[in-house]
């Protein structure tokens, strides 16, 4: 699958960042969406769990009762087979998720500023050494997201609207 063929918001040059950083990589991602980013993780990744609700309105401001993108993002990573998904919160799945695990950890979740506090808090532990929390949306008038990302570190590059943290 071509990553322009899933409706979703990501750059050409986020595309080719993610596909690069990730490369031979476990990788997580947070709010894959219709698997946009997944598709271009996933085809160069070792490894991709993505986790989400799947349960997202039209004009993304909020969550609806069914699961609304789940067959669409089934339909758009079909070819992978380096891909696991889990269906649920982003902040109830971590505890399920071994320490010190994570090449790369990728958050497109909610870009709430609680929300993405709760999403540093719990998959920060997940990262080994030398790995890259990135955080989609850094710019782009989704305060939140930079806020909480500013709160914790300075990204150490911003690439579209990627920010890109280094855990040492």
């Amino acid at each position: 699958m071509d990553y322009n063929k899933v409706k979703g918001w990501l750059t050409g040059e986020e595309a080719e960042f993610l596909k690069e950083i990730s490369r031979d990589k476990d990788v997580l991602e947070v709010g894959p969406y219709m698997g946009r980013s997944t598709v271009c993780i996933a085809r160069t990744a070792k490894s991709v769990i993505t986790i989400d609700t799947f349960k997202h309105e039209d004009n993304e401001t909020g969550q609806t009762d069914s699961y609304t993108s789940i067959v669409p993002f089934l339909q758009n990573t079909l070819e992978f087979d380096n891909i696991i998904t889990i269906i649920g919160k982003s902040v109830d799945v971590a505890k399920h998720i071994k320490d010190n695990s994570k090449d790369i950890i990728f958050i497109d979740g909610s870009h709430k500023y609680e929300d993405v506090k709760d999403d540093i808090r719990v998959w920060k532990p997940k990262l080994k050494k030398g790995g890259y929390m990135l955080f989609h949306d850094y710019y782009g008038g989704f305060t939140g997201v930079a806020k909480s990302v500013n709160e914790w570190k300075k990204p150490e590059r911003v690439i579209g609207t990627i920010a890109v943290v280094k855990i040492i």
